[in-house]
């Protein structure tokens, strides 16, 4: 019987890690649900544009998602300032890269497809799994 080398070692992570991505799933569909309601409250209720509503709404969730993931997902502690700093920049840098991507990528979904809603959702998980990805391997290693 021929295993299969990088699926089963890929799945096995995957079980491996079951807690912490399910955690992980948890926190960003509660810190999502803030970002839209935050948007929904800033442009609906303050009659901000859209644009700086969504922007006023990153600038919130981003803190709020730092310490969920920090202190409830990857349960890390800094041992010094400098290395809370650090990881703080990056995680900085790294919503950055996520604002960029799922601009862009909504954008381009939505000239392919037309419709707004698949390329939210498109966009919103190819989004979500960079973000994991940058987690796991650049903020919280």
């Amino acid at each position: 019987m021929k295993d299969n080398g990088r699926a089963e070692k890929l799945l096995d992570k995957i079980y491996e890690n079951k807690s912490l991505l399910l955690r992980y799933f948890i926190w960003v569909i509660l810190c999502s649900v803030l970002r839209y309601v935050i948007t929904i409250v800033l442009s609906g209720i303050l009659s901000m544009s859209a644009s700086d509503a969504e922007l006023i709404s990153w600038v919130i969730w981003s803190p709020v998602f730092y310490l969920t993931l920090k202190y409830f997902v990857f349960k890390t502690r800094s041992e010094h300032i400098y290395a809370l700093f650090s990881q703080l920049i990056i995680f900085i840098l790294c919503i950055f890269v996520l604002w960029i991507i799922r601009g862009v990528m909504t954008g381009f979904l939505y000239m392919l497809s037309q419709n707004a809603a698949v390329a939210a959702a498109i966009g919103g998980v190819i989004t979500e799994v960079v973000c994991l990805a940058l987690m796991t391997k650049a903020v919280f290693r």
